[in-house]
């Protein structure tokens, strides 16, 4: 008999916190390690001069399918992280982590909203990539770069202001007001598309309900086309209409046999990812 079960990382199995232990930071295949130059003088950023930005705004008129989609895409940032760490990736000496992130304009400021669960990954961080959502690399910075631009984080979300390339390179979807969405509505869900996993792709989810789950508040979704989130996915922006409402949190996982609920060891059987998904709601405190 099937049985989908709710599970925290590091407690009982089977819904997957998309963490660094398991879907929102993952190892990957070996890479070249990123080497930086000698880091320069830094500035503040001030996203709120930044000229000729053409931001999407909500005057416009109302878009296609289509054109949401791609105005999305075009705020999709995917993120890569480099730290020494026990776990490494064969031969790079690195631990590597992925996730995404969206680039939204909101009151004045140019932010990038990403999930904050990359847990130890922060504590010793060395490098981090930035990528479009072709995964064309825009800008790599160093860990204390990322840690300093850290302006707002709750259980589920952190929001940093930018470096300048991802501005000039993308473009951030303005965001008037964060809207407050219902059980029943369909939403656009930010994936790495299969099977490769380096670009991202979207998909619709419908939202099943709105619960608190270890004391966040999240969206409970699910999958129309049976998409599941995956490990990399963490972080992808949740989208309604165009806004920003949250990013990919947790993922649930469902087994046919019996599952080992604290030590790990046993009796994993066929457990497969499904179309269920929690993304963490945007928090309405940001700055």
């Amino acid at each position: 008999m099937k049985h989908t079960r709710e599970i925290w990382i590091g407690a009982l199995l089977i819904t997957i916190l998309l963490s660094q232990t398991a879907c929102g930071l993952v190892s990957e295949t070996a890479q070249p390690k990123v080497e930086l130059p000698k880091p320069a003088a830094t500035h503040e950023i001030d996203p709120t001069s930044t000229p000729g930005l053409k931001a999407n705004t909500t005057d416009d008129p109302l878009p296609t399918q289509a054109e949401d989609v791609q105005k999305i895409r075009n705020a999709t940032v995917l993120i890569r992280m480099q730290t020494p760490q026990s776990k490494k990736v064969a031969g790079t000496g690195v631990y590597l982590g992925s996730g995404m992130g969206s680039l939204i304009q909101y009151n004045g400021q140019i932010l990038l909203v990403t999930h904050n669960h990359w847990g130890e990954l922060l504590q010793d961080l060395t490098i981090v990539e930035f990528r479009n959502a072709d995964n064309r690399m825009i800008k790599p910075i160093y860990g204390y770069e990322f840690k300093k631009q850290i302006v707002f984080q709750d259980a589920g979300t952190i929001v940093l202001r930018p470096p300048q390339e991802l501005i000039d390179q993308l473009v951030p979807v303005n965001l008037d007001a964060i809207p407050q969405i219902a059980a029943g509505e369909t939403v656009d869900v930010v994936y790495r598309e299969n099977p490769a996993r380096e670009k991202a792709a979207i998909h619709s989810a419908v939202v099943e309900e709105i619960i608190t789950y270890k004391g966040l508040p999240v969206y409970r979704l699910r999958g129309l086309d049976g998409q599941p989130i995956q490990p990399g996915d963490s972080g992808g922006g949740v989208w309604y209409k165009g806004a920003l409402v949250g990013n990919n949190w947790v993922t649930l996982m469902e087994s046919s046999g019996r599952v080992a609920e604290a030590s790990g060891s046993s009796e994993e059987e066929n457990i497969v990812y499904t179309d269920l998904s929690f993304a963490a709601i945007l928090s309405l405190d940001i700055p």
